[in-house]
């Protein structure tokens, strides 16, 4: 605010009016001083900021005119669904003469969100109207009459009131309100006001004493009878609830009725157009769903066919209307696929469809051809549903839709009507079609055991790229995972050109294909893989498929990382906003060696590190002297733990720690007592050999009795000592497809659905437990699983070089704080390569920091060392686990770096890596993305400052010398 004004406002005590020459007349404003403030920019997020930064509070002498623009609002309001929030925040400055305190509140956006439109400057008067709304004069309503806001909003706008407001009053306020207690019983408070625990300035009119802090009227909303709110010739006023907000919330405040509140500010009026639906029900039967930065279009044809129109950018609900006219006008051929697989929502087996199909069944007459016609439609918030029927059969298939962010989910409900059964041959769960380009170029995540996620760019030609897994599990070869943008020539980088991508969420064998046509038209499709599927829908019966994502970017692979960083954190993984815990895990120290006092020994050492939880892996349980025995037995090994695990669990929590154990429920070893009981409870054929994988057979979780077994058993294993966490293991793949039961479903779909059941209901009993999957390191890292486990293991491969790789390629599709890193002994046991402990602990610092190395061994300095790492990781590690992750592409090759921008924009956490430094080099630049350059960070090691703008176009300069070099640089803003 202009210094000159705020004097102005210093001494004004009168309510102020507005006069008649000041109203806004449409978009004409005819006071003079309103030329000092410029049109509100669109995309401003705060009310308070315009252009030329004038203040929207700001008046000059003692009127205050009302700046409105109505061509900005009218657009957006005019959208379908579209509407607009009224914001009256209150200029206070008069009466708050606290040093550094502008005395403006901020107008609340809404609930919805939304964009600013119209900004300025009114007011209101003393209450023409009050009402006792609460019994016993205990609650008051105060009314305002807006007329002398004089805005004449269009007729289609929808306009709500909103105040933040101190107000003038000599009583303190008492209250009451809800509480809940640490354990977590409700309750009530009392409470009268005092400075500590309440805030805001209250002052009596014409007195010249201090004011008595009391509370601060927030969030006083009342709601208009509709458009005519700010009409001069309206009859009604804007609603004003008093309530009182305290540290536990906002209540409602008890007053005596008869005093008088004189409002002694400024209100400023700011005028939101209220983001439209994410869906939307257009003319001509189409559909536009819009989410954060990307738009979808279909539309359901007279003929009943369910079209595709647009998967992209955002668009406009005009457009849709352009793209159901728009005709390529091919020639066509009889060899073409008819209709062309990028036209439709769902490419069903059937009729002259020869491109990749989605859905293919068997009738009980032999029939496998499909007739779908689009049957209903239905929107229920962020969801939409189609439902498709066959012409001739009464099957159906229902397409879900629902916009998560600047994600888009999509799954498909296969229903039986009939009274036969239908067999479900292929069931992706949905087809995506992308627009046309001359190129493309795909990005998955390859790789093999201990060789994870290794980032994988190839230019498609035509024909089909096939990722798959098909051994019951994700797997290693392959993430359920894959991006696509058009190659270089279009500049698709970490930092420009458009990107689409496409996961799967589903925790067992999986398919994703990309087919391009010659002519550049490209669709994919996401599902359960058919490979064996045959999966059996009875009469009267339903099945769901697993959920398909789509995110769209615009700006290059950085957008992409971060809207499926975005994803995760807000919609998939359980505990989103608890930080992870720095872990030690025993295996690489003991192996199956595992006694209590040496794990004890070990968890002292972890505690002195500062580890803050303690993992027993493999080898606790009866039987378990080697890999050949004792899966399946959940109980403790009595010669080891002859009072089971509560001593132990009692003394690593007494060091500070939790404390967690390892197991492998779907496996089960031949030599075991559970095998023994129930040897018809594993995947077999009768008349074929059984296999086996690291000695074990897998349980058949898609039988009921097996799954209600293992609940009971992880149940009893968690009841019997304060277990905070379980590391779930497999290692090894679905064989020999059969659960020996009558009339069973798809092994391939059943024993994922078992695995998933068996997994909520042991979290429902033990809502405390944190989970970290893994399968023979990242074989199970999917979004399904990860929507039940708080993160996985992303490899068994420990080597801080190997991991560097592991890791990279990891974050392209999941979040760091998803994505445990160990830092183990040198060399490690897989790779045998020496190592530094620096070099080791910053490779395991760019996720979730774990230590798993046998603590017995490591030097005094070591030690002490370690525990500064893992002191300075506490100190970054909401910025690793939560923030905006950048790829420092710009690094030689044989460097990697990338940087954690803080949530907040408060810190920067720098990572570069070296394994070999050549060339007489001794420095690297790294030119950080995503700061804001007017901003002054300072290196929290050394003091020296940069400004974002310096650190952006020059760069950081990190030292990197010798074999295995590595630095991390932390930078505040100041």
């Amino acid at each position: 605010m202009a210094p000159q004004v705020a004097t102005q406002l210093e001494h004004r005590r009168e309510p102020l009016v507005v006069q008649p020459e000041q109203q806004v007349a449409g978009r004409q404003l005819a006071q003079a001083e309103a030329e000092r403030v410029a049109q509100l920019r669109r995309h401003r997020t705060h009310l308070d900021g315009v252009g030329r930064g004038v203040q929207a509070g700001d008046v000059v002498g003692r009127q205050a005119p009302l700046l409105a623009h109505p061509d900005l609002a009218a657009p957006a309001a005019a959208e379908p669904g579209g509407g607009v929030e009224l914001g009256l925040g209150l200029d206070h400055r008069a009466h708050d003469r606290r040093a550094g305190h502008t005395g403006v509140d901020e107008i609340p956006a809404p609930e919805s969100g939304g964009r600013p439109a119209v900004v300025g400057a009114g007011l209101a008067g003393e209450p023409v109207q009050r009402d006792d709304v609460g019994g016993a004069g205990h609650r008051v309503a105060d009314r305002f009459e807006p007329a002398a806001l004089g805005l004449e909003p269009p007729a289609q706008l929808q306009l709500v009131g909103s105040v933040h407001a101190r107000v003038a009053h000599s009583d303190p306020v008492g209250g009451e309100d809800d509480v809940v207690d640490a354990a977590g019983r409700p309750g009530r408070r009392r409470f009268a006001p005092d400075g500590a625990r309440q805030h805001g300035r209250l002052h009596r009119p014409g007195h010249d004493r201090p004011p008595v802090r009391i509370g601060q009227n927030e969030h006083v909303v009342g709601f208009g009878p509709g458009p005519g709110i700010g009409r001069r010739d309206h009859p009604h006023g804007v609603g004003v609830a008093d309530r009182l907000r305290t540290r536990h919330g906002v209540v409602s405040c008890r007053r005596r009725r008869d005093e008088t509140l004189t409002w002694n500010i400024v209100p400023r009026l700011g005028l939101r157009v209220a983001d439209p639906p994410s869906i939307l029900h257009l003319p001509d039967d189409a559909f536009l769903l819009r989410g954060d930065g990307f738009a979808y279009a279909l539309a359901v044809t007279p003929g009943g066919d369910l079209r595709h129109l647009h998967w992209g950018g955002p668009i406009e609900p005009a457009d849709v209307g352009v793209l159901l006219t728009d005709d390529a006008r091919e020639f066509g051929s009889n060899t073409w696929s008819s209709p062309r697989a990028h036209t439709e929502e769902l490419v069903a087996h059937g009729g002259r469809r020869l491109d990749e199909s989605a859905l293919k069944v068997e009738f009980a007459d032999g029939v496998r051809a499909l007739d779908l016609a689009a049957e209903s439609t239905a929107v229920s918030g962020d969801e939409l549903t189609v439902r498709l029927a066959d012409r001739h059969y009464p099957f159906a298939a229902e397409l879900h839709y629902r916009v998560r962010g600047g994600a888009l989910e999509r799954w498909t409900t296969l229903v039986n009507d009939g009274d036969a059964p239908i067999v479900l041959d292929r069931a992706y769960s949905a087809g995506w079609a992308l627009p046309w380009q001359p190129r493309w170029v795909a990005t998955w995540l390859a790789g093999a055991y201990a060789a994870e996620t290794q980032l994988t760019r190839r230019e498609l030609g035509p024909g089909r790229l096939v990722l798959e897994s098909r051994r019951g599990i994700p797997g290693h070869a392959a993430q359920p995972w894959l991006a696509l943008d058009a190659g270089d020539e279009a500049r698709a980088s970490d930092e420009a050109g458009a990107v689409w991508s496409v996961a799967l969420a589903w925790s067992g064998s999986w398919r994703l294909t990309a087919e391009l046509a010659a002519d550049g038209r490209l669709h994919v499709t996401a599902g359960v893989n058919d490979f064996d599927l045959r999966h059996p829908l009875p009469p009267g019966t339903s099945w769901t498929t697993p959920v398909t994502v789509g995110v769209f970017a615009a700006a290059g692979h950085d957008e992409l990382t971060d809207r499926w960083h975005a994803y995760e954190r807000t919609h998939v993984v359980p505990r989103p906003d608890a930080v992870r815990p720095v872990l030690y895990n025993s295996w690489e120290a003991t192996f199956f060696d595992v006694r209590p006092e040496s794990q004890l020994e070990l968890a002292r050492r972890a505690a002195a590190l500062g580890a803050e939880l303690f993992v027993v892996d493999d080898g606790w349980f009866a039987g378990r002297e080697d890999e050949s025995a004792g899966v399946g037995d959940w109980t403790p090994d009595r010669s080891a733990f002859p009072d089971g695990l509560k001593p132990l669990a009692d003394e690593v929590q007494a060091l500070g720690m939790r404390f967690g154990v390892w197991v492998e429920p779907e496996a089960v070893s031949p030599d075991s007592d559970l095998f023994r009981a129930h040897p018809d409870w594993i995947y077999q054929w009768p008349t074929r050999p059984r296999t086996l994988a690291r000695q074990t057979h897998l349980l058949a979780l898609s039988r009921p009795d097996v799954r209600a077994h293992l609940v009971q058993a992880l149940d009893a294993l968690l009841s019997s000592a304060p277990i905070d966490a379980l590391k779930w293991d497999l290692n090894r793949p679905l064989t020999e497809a059969s659960s020996g039961l009558e009339g069973a479903g798809s092994v391939w779909v059943e024993h994922v659905e078992g695995f998933y059941e068996v997994l909520d209901r042991v979290r429902e009993r033990h809502p405390g437990v944190w989970i970290e999957s893994c399968a023979s390191g990242g074989g199970r890292a999917d979004l399904g699983v990860l929507s039940r486990a708080e993160w996985v293991w992303p490899s068994d491969n420990t080597d801080a070089l190997e991991r560097l790789a592991i890791q990279h390629g990891y974050a392209y599709a999941h979040s760091p704080h998803t994505m445990m890193a160990w830092v183990t002994d040198s060399p490690t046991y897989l790779t045998k390569r020496e190592i530094p402990l620096r070099f080791r602990f910053h490779s395991a610092m760019t996720g979730l920091l774990g230590v798993g190395g046998n603590l017995a061994e490591w030097s005094d300095a070591d030690l002490a060392a370690a525990a500064e790492y893992v002191a300075q990781y506490k100190r970054i590690r909401a910025t690793v686990q939560f923030g905006t992750l950048r790829r420092l592409s710009g690094a030689p090759d044989d460097v990697t770096a990338l940087s954690y921008l803080a949530p907040d924009g408060a810190q920067v956490a720098v990572f570069a890596f070296a394994p070999s430094v050549r060339r007489l080099r001794r420095t690297v630049l790294l030119r950080l993305r995503g700061l804001d350059p007017a901003a002054v960070y300072a290196d929290a090691a050394t003091g020296t400052r940069y400004s974002g703008a310096l650190l952006h176009h020059h760069g950081l300069r990190v030292a990197l010398t010798g074999d295995y070099a590595s630095e991390l640089v932390v930078l505040d803003r100041i």
